[in-house]
This record gives C-alpha cells, structure tokens and sequence, in this order.
C-alpha cells in the first residue's frame, strides 16, 4: 500500500469510527436536551448493551445486528426501572442531584463488569469483524462500514421522528405536555409570579386617579 493510501485508508477509517460516535453523542444530547439529564453513565449503559449482545449470541445463536431491538429493549429494562427508582424521586432537587446519582451508578456498572467479567478483553467472534474493504489502494474494516451505516439510519431516523411526527413536535407546541414531563418547571412559577405581581396599565392608572385628591368647588 502505497503513502497516499495509508492516508487515505486513515482518514476514511476515522470518518467512518466518527458517524459511530455520533450516534453516541446522539443519545447523550436528547437525554440531556429532553429530561435535562448529565447521564455520566451513558458509557457504561453502552457496555451493558455490548455484554447484552455478546451474550445474546452465545445462548440464540442469532446475529447481534438482527438482533439489535431485541438487545435495545434488554437495556430499556434495566434503565426505565432505573430511572424510576433512582432519578424521578429527584427531579425537584435540581441537576446535580441526579448527575451525582448517574455518578455513582457508573461507578457500580464498572465494579460490576470487573468482578463479573474480568479486566480481559472481549469480542463478539463474527467473520465480517475482521473483514477488510478495499477499494483500489484504501482498506478500511468491514465492520466501520457497517457500524456507519448503521449509524447514520438511525440519526436520520430520529430526525424523522422528532421533525416530521407528531410525537416529536407536540412537545414544542404544548405547554401542557412540558409541564407534565417536568421540564421548564422554576422557569414557568417565575413567569408566572412576575405577571402576577405586575399590575396592567389600565388598573395602574385607575389606582393613581383614585388616590388623587379632589378638589371641591
């Protein structure tokens, strides 16, 4: 492989491991957009998804990419009980109540791992893990590219969901749904004291004229 295609090979590589990580960044920005949530255990909910798919391969014998929404949901039922039992109690002492909960749940998780699993590292044994792609003189992994493609459809998934859907949009034009799921709370009970303290111009005007003086004739 010639100077230019290790470049190239590099920097495609690096592209691809990149969209990846989007879809990472993804998750930790509507957690921290929607719920107003430093999840600092966002990596390690990750690894449970990755120890979920090895192990689902182990006892199915189905792909961990067929498998994927099944392996989504395994995580969805550690993490919904967990917020509830964790962080809904604590959604009125602020965010660094929750944030140092997510603190000490990442803490655990990685405890966790170790006495379960070892410090060793682990790999789910596909043939397409180790494959190359090469295309004239660039070679990028097999896997970058699927991981990639992967990625980006489900970004733009999301885009969908939350730009074209109802479910998306009806946060932004309910007020009510905000205020059920929590959120602009302390913004909304200062708005709302601030205009009941503050008088109209009509009732201002008519107080300043009621207290005037009369002058008899």
């Amino acid at each position: 492989m010639s100077d230019v295609g290790t470049v190239l090979s590099t920097i495609i590589s690096g592209m691809l491991l990149g969209g990846m990580l989007a879809l990472t960044a993804l998750g930790l920005s509507i957690v921290l957009g929607v719920m107003r949530l430093v999840n600092l255990a966002h990596g390690d909910f990750l690894v449970v998804g990755a120890y979920a798919g090895l192990f689902f391969l182990k006892f199915t014998g189905i792909d961990p990419l067929l498998g994927l929404p099944v392996i989504a949901l395994l995580v969805a039922a550690l993490a919904v009980p967990l917020y509830g039992l964790l962080l809904a109690p604590l959604g009125e002492r602020g965010a660094e109540a929750q944030m140092m909960t997510m603190f000490a749940v990442s803490i655990i998780l990685e405890n966790v791992f170790v006495l379960a699993f070892s410090a060793d590292t682990r790999s789910i044994e596909r043939d397409y893990a180790t494959l190359p792609l090469t295309l004239g003189s660039v070679t990028v992994p097999l896997i970058y590219v699927i991981g990639f493609a992967i990625a980006v459809s489900l970004i733009l998934a999301v885009h969908w969901l939350i730009s074209k859907t109802r479910f998306g949009r009806e946060p932004e034009q309910d007020e009510c749904a905000k205020e059920d799921a929590g959120l602009h709370k302390p913004r909304q009970r200062l708005h709302d004291r601030l205009r009941a303290r503050k008088p109209s111009g009509r009732k201002a005007s008519t107080s300043r004229n009621s207290a005037m003086p009369t002058r008899s004739r």
